[in-house]
């Protein structure tokens, strides 16, 4: 008979055996604590000592973060070496196409999984301080280690291995462990990242062009992301500097780029912006590398899959809304550190905005307006085309901003001007929110109107997409009618919601 002593003892004995075999076969590591709960319950049960289980528990634990850390710390040597090998000179190009005619859906796009890093150095022989950085609405306090120090004379090949080699002996792991925290507390994405390093690292290194940019793609390298350096101008000359070449899993736009390995890197001049006026002074050549580091295999994700939580003032603004008979008064509220994150995005693919959504303030102040009128879908979507004709002010992007420029949601109402591309996303947002009904962007070659796919039966210009009619909105048009279009020209791609 199997009595209970014989199964304590089974389970004890086979304990590590176990968890070898997960290990060995690649199985998480929080498949191996369910399976050790799992097992631990069952003991308890069987009033075996827990005291031994936890504690073998806890040094296997140790054991794999810190084979872990000696993996990446290997990882980051080999790097080093390989950074010390001459670079090759890469051509650069203007990105002039219309990235809105792809199909951005036939782009697959991969949830990059956050490297889990455990202290494991000798936190006791470290000198650290503190580094305060603010960014959109929230201030952080990183615990820096006192070796973070870089002085970059040259920018050879050489000198950035050594740097590299060097960030790689700090404990660095304390910064990815407060970043990391922030982005689970705000559900920022991978661009929120982005700019958190980069502010960081202005932090660290004032004035320290370089510093800051080997800084900031050290860290993004750690986190899984595919950033490289790269290099304009001669090693040893001082008018050379080093750039962020940055590749993102969704196409951007107005930006140079350069192509490494068939994967298309964009060109960040500098800590804060994207900037390419110095290219042209070096005959349109970068110096970088074709490697990636072990760690950095996803590009930026620029999917907003939901609004970050931010901590920022709440703005309030008041639209009058007059085509409706008594003239309505819209309330709106948004978060000013929200639309200071959006105001830094990248111009990336309408379907970025379209489906990122509307933030809660916004939200109820359309459900708490729009709700309570006793309209159907068709009257509802006139009455919201008067609107944006009546109430918005309209900008062209070029004479703003020097090129094409789209909003989120929170930004077309915060900020005074909006083009036919912020108001589409808009109509089509509200739309959806307050009928529920199915919307796309109609892209044109020079327009973007709304589509709404009516249950009922509705008149004027429609077009099909994905076996659903979609009948044309235009919030731009001043004084179209639902189904009637500014554009004749041909339909280049219907983006849907």
């Amino acid at each position: 008979m199997f009595n209970v002593s014989a199964k304590i003892n089974f389970f004890v004995f086979d304990y590590k055996n176990l968890i070898l075999f997960f290990i060995e076969h690649s199985i998480m590591k929080s498949n191996i604590y369910i399976l050790l709960l799992f097992f631990s319950i069952n003991i308890v049960a069987q009033n075996n000592p827990l005291d031994k289980i936890n504690a073998e528990f806890d040094a296997f634990k140790r054991k794999i973060d810190t084979e872990q850390q000696q993996y990446i710390d290997e990882k980051n040597r080999e790097f080093a070496e390989y950074l010390r090998n001459t670079w090759e000179a890469f051509p650069v190009s203007e990105d002039t196409e219309n990235l809105n005619f792809i199909d951005i859906d036939a782009f697959p796009v991969s949830e990059r999984i956050p490297v889990t890093y455990s202290t494991v150095r000798e936190s006791g022989s470290v000198q650290y301080r503190p580094v305060s950085t603010s960014l959109f609405g929230d201030k952080l306090i990183f615990k820096i280690d006192g070796k973070t120090n870089l002085n970059m004379k040259y920018i050879a090949e050489r000198n950035i291995g050594e740097t590299w080699e060097k960030l790689s002996a700090t404990d660095y792991v304390t910064i990815l462990q407060t970043a990391q925290e922030w982005q689970n507390t705000t559900g920022i994405n991978d661009w929120g990242m982005v700019m958190l390093f980069q502010e960081l690292s202005r932090e660290l290194f004032p004035s320290k062009h370089n510093e800051q940019l080997m800084f900031t793609v050290f860290l993004l390298n750690q986190i899984g992301i595919d950033a490289k350096l790269g290099r304009i101008g001669k090693p040893l000359d001082n008018n050379s500097h080093l750039v962020i070449l940055l590749s993102f899993q969704v196409p951007v736009s107005f930006f140079i780029g350069v192509e490494i390995d068939k994967r298309t890197y964009y060109v960040m001049e500098d800590a804060s912006s994207f900037n390419i006026s110095s290219l042209h002074a070096f005959s349109g050549k970068i110096f970088s590398y074709k490697g990636n580091h072990a760690l950095a295999k996803q590009g930026v994700n620029l999917w907003v899959k939901a609004i970050p939580s931010m901590k920022g003032s709440v703005k309030q603004k008041q639209i009058p809304f007059t085509s409706h008979n008594p003239p309505l008064k819209l309330d709106l509220k948004w978060n000013k550190s929200l639309v200071d994150f959006y105001d830094t995005y990248p111009q990336t693919h309408l379907a970025v905005y379209l489906r990122a959504g509307i933030s809660n303030d916004l939200k109820q102040a359309f459900e708490t307006t729009f709700a309570p009128l006793k309209l159907n879908d068709t009257q509802f979507a006139g009455l919201l085309l008067n609107w944006f004709h009546k109430d918005f002010s309209y900008k062209r992007d070029d004479d703003l901003y020097g090129h094409d420029r789209c909003f989120f949601a929170e930004q077309s109402i915060s900020h005074h001007y909006t083009d036919c591309e912020d108001r589409a996303v808009l109509f089509a947002q509200i739309m959806h929110l307050i009928t529920g009904l199915d919307v796309a962007l109609i892209v044109y070659d020079d327009h973007v109107a709304a589509g709404v796919c009516f249950k009922e039966k509705v008149g004027g210009t429609s077009v099909v997409s994905k076996n659903k009619v979609y009948t044309i909105c235009d919030p731009t048009y001043i004084g179209a009618k639902v189904g009637e279009p500014m554009s004749a020209g041909e339909v280049k791609n219907v983006i849907t919601l």
